[in-house]
């Protein structure tokens, strides 16, 4: 007996409710998809047998895509956002997920990427202030402005890399939560929070952004770190004038003002209110982000 075929027999013994139909479920979702086909279906009038039987087939179909899916990406990445699925020593092809690409997969060489040479690279050439002096000086050379949403805000404009925080493991040697300042042992305990959010970007200007700078903002690692559900919900899109974290302030506000200077993004009264007082509290070694050593990267991170 064939898999569709015991599906199928499968289905016959479950007891429909009144008034509701298969076929009419199975036909409206077959016209969201491809209405065509829908159209075709519809004029063939297939018995119930057969929308079981097709209903099944479609079923198997999804289940096999599904596990070729999962095994087909078993293995974590590297800093690159590369890995080898089954391992090293499976024989497949190495390829990588790096953030910001819309490709979802790329060749890679030496657990690298290799790109196009003319990729462009994400954001602008502004480098990460060295010393609080200059922090103080990109952050006087920031625009205060109210904030304005100049185009209607779509969070899928935004999308970013589903590896951001196997890769920033990666760069901090281990999944250290900065705002809690707390070492995890698995990526299911973490979010990957922005310390600029991306519906507070788009109201300070990157609603302007063409498509790819916006893809390059949201899988930025400038931008990026790992916290807690519960936090990351919490600062969910507030600035530094409504949200700071309990540890590292003046990295923090460090931060904001490299990536604001980065993406030309505006601040408003409150929150150039809100970073000048932490800067004043700062002192010249305090905008460097201090990195828990104890926090390790799990084995499931491996390539």
């Amino acid at each position: 007996m064939n898999i569709s075929h015991s599906f199928g027999l499968l289905s016959s013994r479950v007891r429909i409710n009144a008034g509701f139909s298969p076929n009419l479920v199975l036909l409206k979702l077959l016209q969201s998809v491809n209405p065509m086909i829908a159209k075709t279906i519809e004029s063939m009038r297939l018995n119930l047998f057969s929308w079981r039987r097709f209903a099944s087939s479609c079923l198997v179909c999804l289940l096999v895509s599904f596990a070729f899916s999962v095994l087909g990406h078993s293995g974590g990445v590297n800093s690159h956002g590369c890995h080898t699925p089954g391992g090293q020593s499976s024989g497949n092809a190495c390829h990588c997920h790096p953030p910001g690409k819309r490709s979802p997969d790329l060749p890679c060489k030496d657990g690298q990427p290799v790109e196009d040479e003319d990729d462009d690279q994400s954001g602008s050439d502004a480098e990460k202030p060295a010393d609080k002096d200059a922090v103080i000086e990109l952050f006087k050379g920031l625009v205060v402005a109210k904030e304005e949403t100049c185009s209607p805000y779509d969070r899928d404009d935004c999308g970013y890399s589903a590896y951001l925080d196997v890769i920033k493991a990666a760069e901090l040697g281990g999944i250290h939560a900065v705002y809690e300042d707390l070492c995890y042992s698995t990526y299911r305990d973490v979010h990957i929070e922005h310390l600029v959010a991306i519906k507070e970007a788009h109201d300070s200007g990157l609603c302007k952004a063409d498509p790819q700078t916006k893809i390059d903002f949201a899988n930025d690692l400038d931008n990026i770190v790992m916290a807690s559900p519960s936090v990351n919900i919490g600062k969910s899109a507030k600035d530094a004038s409504e949200w700071l974290p309990d540890h590292q302030q003046c990295w923090f506000a460090a931060q904001v003002i490299h990536v604001k200077t980065k993406y030309g993004l505006t601040i408003d009264e409150a929150e150039r209110d809100a970073l000048k007082e932490v800067l004043d509290n700062c002192s010249y070694n305090d905008i460097e982000l201090v990195v828990k050593t104890e926090c390790e990267i799990p084995e499931e991170a491996s390539p």
